[in-house]
């Protein structure tokens, strides 16, 4: 895994600085601006000369840009403001490269050139976010900057060094910056209102900082370089000097690392009595020596370097007594059967997160109020559920089974055997055992911190405790049968093998090929079962793919995979329909200038034709993954970008929300561009969305209701929602499917979709649930379970203490919830 940059906020602080500066001061840059720029500064001072020098070789890079590349880097901000007349795509692309080139540079120049060189498109795209260069003060732009910097710190004084090694250090930081920004650009701070209103987000900038990358630090030397140095400037000891032996006490992060953590060194002796590092301590045999020493810590087999100091120790007045010399080596204890590393390493992680657990709690306010209480809630439920998913990726990786294969008549023939499948499956089974015990020791640490913080707190937690008991493995055996040069492989599993899987309750088989594969749920294989991955002749390299979704002034599709066939049989009969779903994953050749969330995979009819289904890019596989109930094909993916014309009322809080749930087919415009964001929902219309969301639509269902009409275009959405048991009627036979869809309704409906497809349970108390707003009471009976569901996983949200659940839905509210569905954990 490479190693990026933190620089996200430097980023978002030259971005907000370039967008005040042409109405706020002169070039003579003020104090309190000034004294932001010197925390940054202060992360280049951490840097060596080495370091220094990556950062170098990326600006002689820089400088050598052609003005495609130029715009290639800035297309996400440009995407954003093409459609004002008053803009240039040139100047745009120069004001942003400048911001972009401070990450690799000096900021006091990098904002005074943007200031300098740029007023003008700052001024134009100020007026093109609506706002007059008098709405914006200067200590607008100083609150905002402050509120990004505390969010950040306070999420970086919670995260561990656990978070880094599986995250990485970009994804990482990535992902707090979103959080942050996501956070502040809500405010009522009108320069966050301006960054809003202009849609330039934080994955604009993070996609904008992660394509410069790409371009001048591809082998990301330079942006390691200043994550280091990020991580360095928040690194303090306790205290700097003490007498012989000195234990260390660092801090990184707002958090106190154990030294059995960190490798610790003399990196220069600087003056004195000679300074050693014996394993345990820094110590001098007599009289006072200083040193500079360095701290390291391993992630991912590199070695961090996140502090370097200078400590003064003092030596005893007397001899140091010899140090006796060790004991001779106890003898080898019995050579145990070797853990698989993947494995080893998540018990450790393990391990460290139910110690980290005591850290969570023990940073928070006893008095603290309901916000920080519901963020320490958070992010332990977030520390069991990521605990969850590496437990269930490290027990993927092992569970993976290299697979030679034959050629036959053209088609790439696994030689599956069957002992070896068997043997790999127990093993398979005791690593899911050792791992179960662990997650669920975490499990019970994490409900007794949450008990102690509603004791502490003095809050109901019950329902975040009942939420822990639902975590449970998705247990899955894959098959890979590697790279072939064939365009069609098969894989065959014996009854044998298939007793053996439902016997260790292995949840799903998948077999991969070229990148490609097919996962098959184990309730859906009887006997034996064979899986044939084949590609058609409809390449991309081929020039073959067309564009079969319809294309207009708002509406672009490219086409992003080959497309590929898939056929199961058992006994000899071919399968086509499933119970539970099937998920196909069609690999990308590159995600590299894709927005991958308007990613999915679509069939294509026999007249070329689209048929959407709801996928969602997999960046550790590079595919695109999509759950089908029925077998069609052949599939493809393809990036859709729907540009409706009149969310502007709506898209600070649900545009992005709209495009995506759009480019993935599950909602429409009403033609010319036009969404009607503010619109009303029907019952038929959220019918459609939800089976589309889950791709449960079935063409042919029947219903038998008296005002749904065959040849109405909403029948088979309808039925289908009927036949999953979604949606009911009203009664006597009636659906009533013009009727607007209230917003208690809409949860439910949304609940029963997570509770059959994913088996989501039912909260124990929905009355407590609901009571946390002044009109819970208000939810019919037959909808209050469902709609405490709902909130509990946060599909729908109340406003100032409100879930109005009577009030009708919008169509931009609906694309809300459908958007949380289909990226609910």
């Amino acid at each position: 895994m490479k190693f990026k940059s933190i620089s996200s906020l430097l980023l978002a602080f030259v971005m907000a600085f370039s967008m005040f500066a042409g109405t706020a001061f002169a070039i003579e840059l003020p104090d309190s601006v000034r004294s932001l720029i010197e925390r940054f500064n202060t992360v280049f001072a951490k840097l060596d000369a080495d370091e220094r020098g990556y950062i170098t070789a990326a600006q002689q890079k820089l400088g050598g840009l052609s003005e495609a590349d130029r715009k290639y880097v800035t297309a996400p901000a440009w995407d954003k403001l093409r459609g004002n007349p008053s803009l240039d795509e040139k100047a745009v692309s120069d004001l942003f490269m400048a911001i972009l080139s401070i990450q690799y540079g000096d900021v006091e120049r990098g904002l005074t050139d943007a200031y300098t060189g740029h007023l003008s498109t700052i001024r134009e795209i100020v007026q093109c976010a609506g706002l007059s260069m008098n709405d914006v003060s200067f200590q607008d732009l100083a609150d905002f900057l402050s509120a990004l910097e505390l969010n950040m710190r306070g999420q970086l004084q919670r995260l561990s060094f656990t978070d880094l090694r599986n995250g990485g250090v970009n994804g990482t930081f990535n992902k707090i910056f979103s959080k942050a920004y996501s956070s502040v650009i809500q405010s009522s701070n009108p320069l966050a209102g301006a960054l809003k209103n202009l849609g330039v987000d934080e994955k604009v900038m993070i996609d904008m900082k992660d394509r410069l990358a790409s371009k001048v630090d591809s082998n990301s030397n330079a942006s390691y370089a200043l994550a280091v140095g990020y991580i360095r400037a928040d690194a303090y000891l306790a205290v700097n000097s003490g007498n012989s032996p000195f234990e260390p006490q660092l801090t990184a992060m707002g958090r106190r690392l154990p030294n059995h953590q960190l490798t610790w060194s003399v990196e220069q002796q600087v003056s004195g009595s000679t300074v050693t590092w014996n394993g345990e301590a820094f110590v001098v045999s007599s009289g006072t020596g200083t040193a500079k020493v360095a701290a390291t810590i391993s992630i991912l087999g590199r070695s961090l370097k996140i502090f370097e100091d200078n400590i003064i120790v003092t030596g005893p007045s007397s001899p140091v007594v010899p140090t006796p010399p060790p004991a001779p080596p106890a003898p080898p204890a019995p050579e145990q059967p070797e853990t698989p590393q993947p494995i080893a390493d998540v018990i450790d992680e393990l391990d460290n997160a139910v110690e980290n657990l005591d850290q969570i709690v023990a940073d928070i306010d006893p008095n603290a109020g309901s916000e920080q209480v519901s963020n320490v809630v958070t992010e332990i439920a977030n520390a069991v559920n990521e605990a969850k998913a590496k437990v269930e990726q490290a027990l993927k990786e092992t569970a993976t089974v290299k697979v030679p294969v034959v050629t036959d008549n053209g088609v790439a023939k696994a030689q599956i055997e069957e002992t070896e499948i068997v043997n790999q499956i127990a093993r398979v089974q005791e690593q899911a055992r050792q791992l179960r015990e662990k997650l669920d020791r975490l499990k019970e640490a994490a409900a007794a911190k949450l008990n102690e913080l509603k004791d502490a707190a003095g809050v109901d937690l019950d329902e975040s405790i009942e939420e822990l008991a639902d975590v449970e493995l998705d247990l899955v055996v894959v098959l890979d049968l590697g790279t072939v040069d064939s365009d069609q492989a098969e894989a065959t599993l014996s009854p044998a093998v298939v007793a053996e899987l439902k016997q260790a309750g292995i949840s799903r088989v998948a077999i991969v090929v070229n990148g490609a594969s097919v996962s098959v749920p184990s309730s859906e294989i009887s006997s034996d079962i064979t899986v044939v991955i084949s590609k058609s002749g409809v390449t991309l390299a081929s020039g073959d793919v067309t564009i079969a979704a319809a294309q207009s002034s708002y509406i672009r599709t490219r086409v992003a995979a080959d497309q590929y066939n898939v056929k199961i049989t058992a006994q000899g009969t071919e399968i086509r329909e499933f119970s539970e779903p099937i998920v196909i994953s069609i690999p990308l050749a590159t995600a590299r200038g894709y927005d991958t969330e308007l990613l999915t995979v679509v069939s294509v009819g026999d007249n070329g034709e689209y048929t959407y289904l709801t996928g969602k890019y997999n960046a550790a596989s590079n595919t695109v993954d999509a759950p089908v109930y029925v077998i069609k094909g052949p599939y493809t993916v393809v990036e859709t970008k729907v540009d409706f014309t009149d969310l502007a009322p709506v898209r600070s809080w649900a545009g992005r929300q709209i495009e995506v749930a759009a480019a993935k087919g599950i909602i429409n415009g009403k033609g010319d561009g036009i969404y009607d964001p503010t619109g009303i929902v029907t019952r038929a219309e959220f019918a459609k969305m939800i089976v589309l969301a889950f791709n449960l639509h079935d063409a042919s269902a029947t219903e038998t209701f008296t005002d749904v009409r065959d040849g109405d275009w909403f029948q088979s959405y309808v039925a289908s929602a009927a036949k999953y048991g979604l949606m009911n009627g009203k009664g006597n036979g009636i659906f009533d499917p013009l009727a607007p869809i209230s917003r208690a309704e809409m949860a439910t409906i949304a609940a029963r979709a997570l509770k059959m497809v994913n088996g989501v349970k039912d909260v124990s108390d929905p009355a407590a649930v609901l009571s946390r707003f002044t009109d819970g009471g208000d939810v019919v009976p037959s909808l209050q379970s469902g709609t405490a569901l709902a909130v509990r996983l946060g599909l729908v949200i109340g406003s100032d203490g409100k879930l109005d659940p009577n009030g009708v839905s919008t169509r931009a509210a609906a694309a809300v919830v459908i958007y949380r569905l289909i990226n609910l954990n």
